[in-house]
This record gives C-alpha cells, sequence and structure tokens, in this order.
C-alpha cells in the first residue's frame, strides 16, 4: 500500500487484498503531444475492484473506494499526431492506492 503500481490493459494486481482489474478505456480524447488543440481531452479507465466498476480518469484523478483513495498517476502511451491511436494491449496506467 501507498506504492505506485503500474497496470497494463487487461492485468489485474492485489493490493491488501483487494483485486484491482484494468479492465476498459472508455475514453481516450487526450491531444497529441505534438498537436495543438482547443481542448486538451481527457483518459478515463474502467477498474474493476473486487467486482465494483469504478471509473478513474484523467478530470478526476482520485476517487474513494470502501474507505481507500485511488489515484491514477500517469497513462501511457502518449500519442503523437502522426502516429495512429495505439492499440488498447498497448495502454497501461500507473495508480497508488492509499488508506
Amino acid at each position: 500500500m501507498n506504492q505506485a503500481v503500474w497496470l497494463k490493459k487487461d492485468q489485474t494486481v492485489k493490493i491488501d487484498g483487494h483485486a484491482i482489474l484494468f479492465d476498459t478505456i472508455v475514453e481516450e480524447s487526450r491531444c497529441p503531444i505534438n498537436a495543438r488543440c482547443i481542448w486538451s481531452g481527457r483518459f478515463i479507465a474502467g477498474l474493476k475492484i473486487d467486482g465494483d466498476l469504478i471509473s478513474l480518469g484523467t478530470d478526476a484523478p482520485i476517487i474513494d473506494w470502501n474507505g481507500f483513495a485511488i489515484e491514477l498517476l500517469e497513462v501511457d502511451p502518449i500519442s503523437f499526431s502522426s502516429q495512429k491511436m495505439p492499440s488498447e494491449s498497448r495502454y497501461r496506467i500507473q495508480i497508488i492506492v492509499r488508506k
């Protein structure tokens, strides 16, 4: 606990006895790093924690779940305007869980 972990898409980790699955990419509308955008966009990950569905995103990076604070620290990969969108299997998120 209080340790940052990386989760690949469809990967599950156990933290303090709870199973956390990076289940879905709900939204990926972040502006490519080398583009000019009116809006920076956002990323929202769908997580399953012990079967409960929650959303964690760049616009709401910290959520409370059963007394735990779950924070989204980073999203990888970063896209470039000259490249096509990465496949979902390449995505990973870094989270930290605090009690």
